[in-house]
């Protein structure tokens, strides 16, 4: 079974200065929440972009080991330097 953990020190250094304490925890969940829902429409949606789908979502978690999750927004998705 896969376990998530999430990397509050990361979190609070990222929020730090942005919001108030009390509020510092639930928008580092939220956020995290929001990254995971979108990895798991990916790997459900069709896309002429899409490289991720439900057969990399059950092979990642059929797979003891470690993954790391992310997102970036892209500035220009004209460029042609996408993926190198």
């Amino acid at each position: 079974h896969p376990h998530i953990i999430l990397d509050n020190e990361r979190s609070t250094r990222l929020l730090r200065g942005r919001i108030g304490m009390l509020g510092m925890y639930p928008v580092a969940n939220t956020q995290f929440a929001k990254s995971l829902a979108q990895v798991l429409k990916l790997s459900t949606e069709d896309s002429p972009i899409q490289s991720f789908d439900s057969k990399d979502l059950e092979t990642c978690l059929g797979n003891d080991g470690r993954a790391f999750m992310g997102s970036t927004m892209i500035k220009d998705p004209n460029t042609g330097k996408l993926g190198s």
